[in-house]
C-alpha cells in the first residue's frame, strides 16, 4: 500500500484507532498490533514478501541471541554475511551473472528474481542490530519488541534507516497517545503528501519522456538541462516526502523517527551535502563501514581509499547497475577532493563571504547534478546521450520547454529558500542531539501550519482523484 493512495488514506483512521486502543491494554499488546498492522501493510504488495520478512526477523533474532551470549567474533561475521548473502541473492545475482557473461564469457541465464520491497533498508537495520548487540550497546530484548522494530510500517518500505537502540526505549516505555499528538503528526503527513502528489509526480512527467528519448539519441540541449534539473527536484520531493510522511505517521502513535533531510540543496560542499541528504544512510555508512575500515586513522591514502570504497558500496546499495556504482564513485572522488582541499593551508585563507559561499554552492551543485544523471540513467548509453545533449546545442527543443524551465526554476528557489518542513514543527534534525529515551514531544502546531496542512490535503486529494499516483522512487531500492 502506497502512502499516497486512497487505500492507505482510507485505512489509516482504523489503524490509528486500533493502535490507540491497543496502547490502553498494555505495551506488549500494542507491539503485537503494531507488528500485525505492519505485516498487513507490507503484504498488501505481495503476501509472500511477509514470509521473507518474518523469516529474516526470526533468523536475526536467533543469531543475536548467540552473538549476545558468546564472546566470539565469528558469530557476528556469520550473521552479517548471512544478511548480505540474502540481499545478494535477491538483488545482485542477475547483475553478477550478466557481468560474468560479459567479462568471462560464461553463459549464465539470469533468474529474474523479484526483489522484495525494502530489502536493502531491512538488511542495513539488521546489520546494525547485530553489531550493536555484539558491542553491548543494546540488549536483544523480547522478540515481540524486535519484530515491531523490524516491521513498524511508517519506515518499513523506504526508511529512514533507524537503529534498534534508538527505537527500543520508545517501544517498551508505556506512554499515552493524545489527540494533540495525532493531530500534529497528521499535519506533517499532509504536507509530505502534497510534496509527493503535487510536486514530485508532475516533475516525473517532465523527466521520464526525456530520459526515454535519450535511450535512442541525443535531445535538445535545453531539454536535457531541464530534465536533470527536474530530476534533482523530483527525487528530493519524492524521497523527502516519504520521510516526512513517515515521521508524521510514527508521531501519531508515539514513536520518534530521525529526520532524513535537512535542506541538502543549500550545501556548500559535498561533505556538507552528505550531512544533509539521506542522513540516516550517511550515518550508517560512516558508523558501520567507514569507521570499521579504519576511517581517517591511517593516513591520507587509506582514508581516500576508505571513502571511495564506502561511497561505491553506497552507490551499489541503491541498485544493481554500473551507473549506480559510477554515481557512488563520483561522490567518493568528490569527498576525497573536498577533504584534500580542506587540508591545504591556503584554503583556509579564503574569505568566508557571500561570493565565496556562492562559488562553493555552485561547484557543489554541479557535482550533485552530474551525479544525478548517472543515478537516473538506466545504463551508460543513456547517460552518454544525456551528457552529449547538455554539451551540444542545435536540436529543436520541445514546445513545452519554456513552461517547464520556468516551473523548475520556481521550484528550485522554493527548495533553497524555504526552511526544512520538520523543523517547522520543532523536530530536531540532528539525531546525535536527540534523547531517544524520552517520549515524543508535542509542540503546539502554529495556526499557519494547520491551515497550510488542510490546504495541502485538499489539493492532494483533488490531484489523486484526477489521475494515477506513482510509487515512491526509493521503493525500487
Amino acid at each position: 500500500m502506497v502512502f499516497s493512495s486512497f487505500e492507505f488514506l482510507g485505512s489509516l483512521p482504523f489503524a490509528i484507532t486500533a493502535l490507540v486502543v491497543a496502547n490502553t491494554l498494555g505495551r506488549q499488546f500494542f507491539l503485537l498490533v503494531l507488528a500485525g498492522l505492519s505485516l498487513a501493510f507490507y503484504g498488501w504488495f505481495r503476501v509472500d514478501y511477509t514470509l521473507i520478512l518474518i523469516a529474516s526477523a526470526v533468523g536475526n533474532y536467533a543469531i543475536a541471541g548467540a552473538v549476545e551470549r558468546s564472546p566470539r567474533m565469528y558469530l557476528l561475521v556469520l550473521g552479517i554475511a548471512a544478511n548480505v548473502l540474502v540481499l545478494v541473492a535477491f538483488k545482485y545475482l542477475d547483475f553478477l551473472m550478466e557481468g560474468s557473461n560479459a567479462v568471462l564469457g560464461t553463459s549464465w541465464t539470469p533468474l529474474r528474481i523479484v526483489l522484495p520491497l525494502a530489502l536493502s533498508f531491512i538488511t542495513f537495520e539488521q546489520i546494525s542490530f547485530l553489531s550493536d548487540v555484539k558491542n553491548k550497546r543494546v540488549p536483544r530484548g523480547q522478540f515481540t519488541t524486535y519484530l515491531a522494530f523490524v516491521t513498524v510500517f511508517p519506515k518499513l518500505i523506504a526508511g529512514p534507516i533507524i537503529r534498534y537502540r534508538e527505537l527500543l526505549p520508545q517501544l517498551v516505555a508505556p506512554q499515552r497517545i493524545s489527540a494533540e499528538q495525532i493531530f500534529t503528526g497528521l499535519c506533517l503527513f499532509c504536507l509530505g503528501l502534497f510534496k509527493k502528489v503535487a510536486l514530485a509526480d508532475p516533475l516525473g512527467s517532465i523527466v521520464d519522456p526525456q530520459v526515454k528519448s535519450m535511450g535512442t539519441a541525443a535531445i535538445a540541449q535545453i531539454d536535457a538541462i531541464c530534465a536533470v534539473l527536474a530530476y534533482s527536484l523530483q527525487i528530493f520531493f519524492d524521497f523527502s516526502a516519504y520521510s516526512e510522511m513517515a515521521l508524521g505517521l510514527a508521531w501519531m502513535f508515539g514513536i520518534r523517527l530521525p529526520v532524513n533531510f535537512f535542506s541538502p540543496y543549500r550545501s556548500t560542499s559535498i561533505i556538507d551535502f552528505w550531512r544533509r541528504w539521506h542522513i540516516t544512510l550517511s550515518a550508517f555508512l560512516r558508523d558501520y563501514i567507514y569507521i570499521p575500515l579504519g576511517g581517517n586513522r591511517h593516513g591520507r591514502a587509506l582514508t581516500s581509499l576508505n571513502l571511495l570504497t564506502v561511497m561505491s558500496i553506497g552507490g551499489l546499495w541503491h541498485g544493481a547497475a554500473w551507473t549506480f556504482a559510477a554515481w557512488g564513485c563520483v561522490h567518493g572522488l568528490a569527498l576525497i577532493a573536498n577533504h584534500g582541499w580542506r587540508q591545504l593551508p591556503w584554503s583556509r585563507a579564503l574569505p568566508d563571504n557571500t561570493l565565496t559561499q556562492l562559488g562553493r554552492w555552485m561547484l557543489t551543485s554541479a557535482v550533485v547534478l552530474f551525479g544525478w544523471i548517472l543515478f537516473r540513467a538506466q545504463d551508460f548509453h543513456v547517460a552518454r546521450n544525456w551528457f552529449v545533449s547538455i554539451g551540444h546545442g542545435g536540436l529543436v527543443p520541445t514546445s513545452t520547454t519554456t513552461l517547464q524551465l520556468t516551473s523548475v526554476a520556481v521550484l528550485t528557489l522554493w527548495v533553497i529558500l524555504l526552511p526544512n518542513i520538520p523543523t517547522l514543527f520543532g523536530i530536531e534534525w540532528d539525531r546525535d542531539k536527540i534523547d531517544w529515551s524520552t517520549p515524543v514531544g508535542i509542540p503546539p502546531v502554529p495556526t499557519r501550519l494547520t491551515v497550510l496542512a488542510a490546504a495541502a490535503l485538499a489539493i492532494s486529494l483533488v490531484i489523486m482523484a484526477r489521475g494515477q499516483h506513482n510509487a515512491f522512487i526509493y521503493f525500487q531500492f
